[in-house]
């Protein structure tokens, strides 16, 4: 009886492959047909300009300022002048040094009950 379960099992998992295969072959074609599109746009263009094109992007996506790195909503809405320092100071002065844990000095005695 194991045997037929184990069969039966084994020919369901077959038919899953089978199956994902079929999604997975389209996928490739499209995957081959964009590189080939890729390649002959940068012979066309150059590498160099394709080059020059993502180095900017990329550029221009650094948070030099980090008033970039806040958010405009966060930024301009402030819900009260008491908070609006929580949202600027921070930045202003730059990334705040993480603070270090200073154990005590004096070690407490833990009383355990039994």
């Amino acid at each position: 009886m194991e045997v037929a379960t184990l069969e039966a099992e084994i020919a369901e998992v077959l038919k899953d492959i089978k199956s994902l295969q079929q999604e997975i072959d389209p996928l490739n074609e499209q995957y081959e047909t964009l590189c080939e599109e890729l390649k002959v746009v940068e012979e066309s263009i150059g590498k160099s300009e394709v080059n020059k094109v993502i180095q900017t992007e990329h550029a221009g996506s650094k948070a030099h300022n980090y008033d970039d790195a806040i958010p405009p909503l966060v930024q301009h809405n402030h819900f009260d002048d008491s908070i609006a320092k929580f949202f600027t100071e921070s930045f202003q002065n730059g990334p705040k040094e993480p603070t270090t844990y200073e154990p005590t000095k004096k070690k407490q005695k833990l009383n355990l009950v039994v």
